[in-house]
């Protein structure tokens, strides 16, 4: 139905709406950063008038709007937002009704509250950077609703179906558009944190493009220019973090409850790096191994947080674009070389499938799919003269979409990752989840969650890292897969399909239960719930 309301109608709704006493100008006095602001902004000229409740609440709208862009420390508590996100009729929130007393004078909008609530949540949120204060309702009703039908539709949005207004807000701080396993562990937070139902922000850390390759995000619309909230999650190795700090100062960190949710692929760290772990109040695990790793390093709090695995609808891969047939048997391995040559391990990979397969005339066939061979020439001139003499071998450089990478992992027969160490392993992961049949060394990371019953694990000795093989690996150990078990493994896996296909379902069906989004989500959920009612980790 339609909705009109002339300026009387819209200040009688509003007094109804109002907050119960002194609520607004309590959430000011109890806010050190908010009520400076106050005092600068509003009380700064003579003649202001008093801090009542109706300029406690025009000054609370405002701060949402400007004022958060002014400040470094800016901390949004649930009640704040909470009173963004309270009904205020005929408008869907009291922010959506400052924002339309913004823009009285756009003629768009005269007395036709539909097409105001249209633009609004379709381009007003996206131009003022609002999207991370929408209320979990707001964002549900619009993930239901196509742009078509939202210009019709009445904008008295509907109760949310969780209640997670109480919760205190996260910011994630990582490389949000980066072509990269980090980039992927901060788009898979933030997924499982919507669906929560959680309030969040996105601090992107951008890399140089010569070093890191970057795309597009689809979550660009919660990026905002310094945190919101009041719980910091850094999805970036511990290194990264500090270098953050070393850049900006505390304005990341002071006041919030810092977490680093830090990817890590050794047994141990320097000790002439000890010291990030005072940067965070707490360290979350993605893996089993890694929680062994961070509690010998630590006395600070550290939580087995495993991550959301899930992948985009895949598109079809085209073989024939990479010099393949329908007809081969492909054996896939895939690597970004800003992680070390040295600990992915291509090398033992074609090792292993020339062992497994002499014969030359056969159809096995293996693809190396690599990223950032251009910010690692060397290296990549080196796999090119490996691979040179070998036919059946493969070697493609270069980013794809992330539609594309699913649709190469899916088309598979198998995907080998020979890695000396991993620190969780996601494209393993994902490869179970879209049922490819994986072969993996059977240690570290991915070690929770491929077993004989999921995958093929490969068996290994662990030995000493050397110093040129990776950054930081004083004291560390890491894996030697065997080569020939490595290729026991690829015969069997070409030539069982029985036996394959029941341990490629058992797989995909363990991936969805432990990595799946519902899982994830209540996991934070609780955490967060633990938070907010203790103001203590569990």
């Amino acid at each position: 139905m339609a909705h009109t309301a002339h300026a009387g109608a819209r200040r009688t709704a509003r007094q109804a709406a109002m907050p119960e006493a002194g609520h607004a100008v309590d959430m000011i006095m109890a806010d050190d950063t908010l009520r400076a602001a106050y005092l600068l902004q509003f009380a700064g000229n003579p003649g202001a008038p008093p801090l009542d409740e109706p300029v406690a609440i025009r000054f609370l709208l405002w701060f949402a709007v400007e004022g958060r862009h002014r400040y470094q420390h800016v901390c949004l508590s649930p009640q704040h937002v909470a009173f963004l996100a309270t009904p205020e009729p005929p408008f869907a929130t009291r922010l959506a009704a400052f924002v339309h007393d913004r823009h009285t004078g756009d003629a768009r909008f005269h007395d036709d509250i539909e097409a105001f609530h249209a633009w609004y949540y379709h381009v007003g949120v996206h131009q003022l950077r609002l999207t991370p204060l929408l209320a979990a309702r707001e964002r549900d009703f619009l993930a239901n609703q196509d742009s078509a039908r939202a210009q019709r539709g009445a904008w008295y949005l509907p109760p949310p179906q969780r209640d997670r207004s109480h919760l205190p807000g996260v910011n994630i701080i990582g490389a949000a558009d980066g072509v990269s396993g980090i980039g992927e562990d901060v788009r898979a937070l933030t997924e499982a944190l919507l669906s929560a139902g959680v309030q969040l922000s996105i601090f992107n850390v951008r890399y140089p493009a010569e070093i890191v390759t970057t795309a597009q995000s689809e979550r660009e619309a919660y990026f905002s220019d310094r945190p919101i909230y009041p719980i910091n999650v850094f999805c970036l190795p511990a290194f990264e973090t500090a270098r953050l700090k070393l850049a900006q100062g505390d304005n990341l960190f002071a006041g919030r409850y810092n977490i680093g949710y830090w990817p890590w692929e050794l047994t141990s760290l320097p000790p002439s790096w000890h010291f990030v772990f005072g940067l965070v109040d707490e360290v979350w695990a993605s893996s089993r191994f890694l929680l062994d790793v961070f509690q010998r390093l630590t006395s600070k709090p550290v939580l087995y947080m495993p991550p959301h695995v899930g992948v985009p609808e895949s598109k079809p891969f085209d073989r024939q674009s990479v010099g393949l047939s329908p007809a081969d048997v492909v054996f896939l391995c895939m690597f970004d070389f800003n992680s070390y040559i040295a600990r992915k391990n291509p090398v033992a990979a074609i090792e292993a499938f020339q062992a497994a397969f002499t014969a030359s005339d056969g159809r096995e066939r293996l693809l190396i799919k690599t990223i950032n061979g251009h910010a690692n020439a060397q290296s990549l001139r080196d796999v090119q003269q490996l691979v040179a003499e070998d036919d059946r071998i493969v070697l493609v450089d270069g980013s794809l979409a992330r539609d594309d990478v699913c649709g190469l992992l899916q088309d598979a027969d198998c995907y080998v990752s020979l890695h000396r160490s991993e620190g969780f392993g996601r494209i393993l992961a994902e490869a179970m989840l879209l049922g490819t049949p994986v072969i993996a060394t059977d240690w570290s990371g991915s070690a929770s969650f491929l077993t004989r019953d999921t995958g093929f694990p490969v068996s290994c000795s662990l030995r000493q890292v050397r110093s040129d093989e990776y950054v930081y690996a004083d004291g560390s150990t890491w894996a030697e897969p065997s080569i020939s078990d490595a290729a026991r493994q690829m015969r069997f896996v070409r030539h069982n399909r029985r036996a394959v296909e029941a341990i490629r379902v058992n797989a995909a069906r363990t991936i969805r239960q432990k990595y799946g989004l519902g899982a994830a989500s209540s996991r934070l959920s609780a955490w967060l719930t633990d938070f907010a009612t203790k103001g203590v980790p569990r």
